[in-house]
């Protein structure tokens, strides 16, 4: 399987700090790994629980038994482990440091032929496959009210449910996986028309998605990763 992809964050035009954060694994043995986390607005440090969890990510992958299994059962049973793991961390790390650390991440988990998700938060997975954008994960959001208040998050809690399940991949598929500062001012037919433009590479697409946040306001952290299977 080739694997082009292009990952950027931005502060955007109002924060003070950036507490987006995202981590891109490409691992031939083991598969490819990406993610993205969006610190919680309203907790006491955004920025570093959600290098906290990148961190806790990236180590999992190269030091737990979770990724590259041949039995596609186990490997979605794996990566609910590694959220509750993920969970559970930040949890004793809130504890140790007398601080409510909590975020959101979205992950995306491509081995051989398929792909896996593992979600909870607000931040999304979309899937572009023959000019159709399919959005692959649920914000954890109230269906009506304030859609700025999280249902779950990592972090939280110890009875946090991640979406978490796998597809198969085809040749030409494009996967972007963004923070909600994103698609808060980017609505998904012009992330469907940029992503499918013919004439730009996969970097200047993330290029394009992130301007049009900014030129909108840019009132959030801004991260994107796209992925083109090829």
């Amino acid at each position: 399987m080739k694997i082009d992809f292009y990952a950027l964050s931005d502060i955007g035009r109002i924060r003070k700090e950036n507490q987006d954060n995202y981590l891109v694994i490409d691992n031939g043995e083991y598969g490819f790994l990406c993610a993205v986390f969006d610190g919680v607005g309203g907790c006491d440090d955004g920025k570093y629980a959600s290098e906290f969890l990148r961190t806790s990510l990236e180590n999992i992958f190269f030091k737990n038994d979770v990724f590259g299994k041949k039995d596609v059962f186990k490997q979605q049973d794996c990566i609910i482990n590694a959220i509750d793991l993920l969970n559970t961390k930040l949890v004793a790390e809130s504890e140790k440091r007398g601080e409510n650390l909590y975020s959101t991440m979205s992950i995306l988990y491509l081995y051989e032929d398929l792909y896996f998700i593992g979600h909870v938060g607000d931040s999304r997975v979309y899937n572009i496959r023959d000019y159709s954008l399919f959005r692959l994960t649920k914000d954890d959001n109230p269906e009506q009210g304030n859609s700025n208040v999280l249902l779950q998050a990592i972090g939280t809690g110890s009875n946090i449910t991640p979406q978490v399940y796998f597809e198969n991949t085809f040749s030409d598929d494009y996967f972007l996986l963004c923070t909600d500062g994103l698609t808060n001012h980017v609505g998904e037919d012009f992330i469907l028309e940029t992503i499918c433009s013919q004439k730009k590479t996969v970097d200047e697409k993330v290029i394009d998605l992130i301007e049009k946040s900014l030129s909108r306001g840019g009132l959030d952290n801004i991260t994107a990763i796209l992925v083109k299977i090829g």
